[in-house]
């Protein structure tokens, strides 16, 4: 039987908390959210960031936690367990 191969990606996305709400860059395995990046202080106004953000999904941070803990439980976080990546370039790098 081959090995499942995971697809990585990335894109900015709003992040809501309970207290507020900014664009990050987020990060995804198979669509499903583990991580993001706080943006530089440049691209917190660059036009097009804020119009990808503003087209997708808004997630929560209990949706990130929430996705990030099944991915830990099913050993399928990329960060924390040795994975066949399709494309690893495209996890974090800081």
């Amino acid at each position: 039987m081959p090995k499942k191969m995971y697809r990585l990606s990335k894109g900015y996305r709003w992040y809501s908390t309970t207290t507020s709400k900014f664009i990050v860059l987020m990060y995804f395995i198979n669509e499903m959210p583990y991580t993001f990046d706080a943006l530089r202080k440049n691209e917190e106004e660059d036009l097009d960031i804020i119009l990808e953000a503003t087209a997708n999904h808004v997630y929560t941070e209990i949706e990130v936690y929430s996705t990030s803990y099944y991915l830990i439980q099913e050993e399928a976080h990329p960060l924390l367990f040795e994975m066949e990546l399709q494309n690893p370039e495209f996890l974090p790098t800081e």
